[in-house]
């Protein structure tokens, strides 16, 4: 059984991921080559990134996806705690 991800859950995670990696969400977009305005539909949980997209949010944040797509509460599991 495949596990659907709501964006909701997403955006709240991508929140909180920026929020204790100190990153604004212009210098964010900017990292990883998106529009703000697409970073902005992400976390207010209105779209989803595709699965490379994703990928790269994760090694940015240095977070798993599986904690930006909310299926652990181990954020820091394999990563430091410094800002990218």
């Amino acid at each position: 059984m495949i596990e659907c991800v709501k964006p909701c859950v997403f955006g709240f995670r991508l929140r909180r991921a920026m929020s204790i990696r100190n990153v604004k969400q212009r210098d964010f977009a900017a990292i990883i080559g998106m529009s703000e305005s697409t970073v902005k539909k992400w976390r207010g949980g209105y779209q989803m990134p595709s699965a490379e997209t994703l990928a790269k949010i994760a090694d940015v944040l240095r977070v798993s996806v599986d904690f930006l797509l909310g299926r652990t509460q181990e954020m820091e599991a394999q990563y430091g705690t410094e800002k990218p």
